[in-house]
């Protein structure tokens, strides 16, 4: 069903009023098509009575006629679909959903072809609402409640809570608690080891005149009149860090520098001695 609202637009010619009047003999739809000229210009737009705009703008339309002169001064009828793929032109470009002709005759075979109701699916994206975002949210809520709560945990709390029902005797079911039992409770006794170790970080630069450089900080330093001067605790960490390949670092060592006049050394600071030598 078209509705005719042609009387109250802009300047249609009767040509184009007799056009659609055809149509509207033949045209069969389960809602109207409201069919409107434009206030101002020769053009008629196609609106989906379901979806009723006062918009002019071609993504609210089911299309529209435009009627303009061509070069040699004869009307020259394009219509704009969404329908439409015109592969002269490429997607982008706006003559991609229009086809033109000067012949009245092939106009009413275009409208018939082209300008149809929204289908089912084109009135899901035009609505633009879904449900599964809102399902899965739904889904999601009791996930995020308890990972919430279990990021809330320290990990170190996780772990001593498992060795100790591990000293008590009990059996975890699943493999990845078993795991946890053993090797990350292992991983992280390890780890609360070496956190406990007793750090500082010495930079030993031995200088051309064979004097050595201890620099512990910004300002503080120290400087030995040579390897045999330094505390003893620098000179073994020194002594195996020699052996190593310029660039790698020894764990509770230290590190020989690409420069093999320089090392970094960890050392306990209750075993360096700061004074000047």
């Amino acid at each position: 069903m078209l509705n005719l609202k042609l009387d109250n637009g802009g300047p249609v010619s009767d040509v184009v009023k007799d056009v659609l009047k055809q149509w509207r003999r033949v045209h069969v739809s389960q809602f109207p098509i409201e069919v409107e000229a434009h206030p101002t210009r020769p053009c008629v737009r196609f609106v989906d009575s379901r979806f009723p705009t006062d918009s002019w703008r071609t993504e609210r339309l089911l299309g529209f006629l435009d009627i303009r002169a061509d070069a040699k001064g004869r009307p020259m009828y394009k219509l704009h679909s969404r329908l439409i793929e015109n592969e002269k032109y490429n997607t982008s470009n706006d003559e991609y959903h229009a086809k033109s002709t000067t012949d009245p005759k092939k106009l009413l075979p275009l409208l018939k072809l082209y300008i149809e109701p929204y289908s089912p699916y084109e009135i899901v994206n035009r609505l633009g609402d879904t449900v599964h975002r809102d399902r899965d949210e739904w889904l999601a809520e009791p996930k995020r409640e308890y990972y919430d709560m279990a990021r809330q945990l320290e990990v170190k709390d996780i772990l001593d809570e498992v060795a100790y029902l591990q000293s008590v005797g009990v059996q975890f079911r699943s493999s990845g608690f078993q795991k946890l039992a053993v090797e990350g409770v292992r991983a992280y006794e390890e780890f609360k080891r070496r956190q406990s170790i007793p750090t500082v970080h010495v930079h030993v630069f031995i200088q051309p005149d064979d004097s050595v450089l201890l620099t512990k900080g910004k300002g503080d330093y120290t400087v030995h009149e040579n390897m045999d001067r330094v505390p003893e605790c620098v000179q073994q960490q020194v002594a195996m860090l020699r052996m190593m390949e310029a660039g790698q670092y020894l764990p509770e060592v230290g590190k020989k520098c690409h420069d093999t006049r320089a090392f970094w050394v960890h050392v306990n600071p209750n075993d360096l001695n700061t004074s000047n030598t």
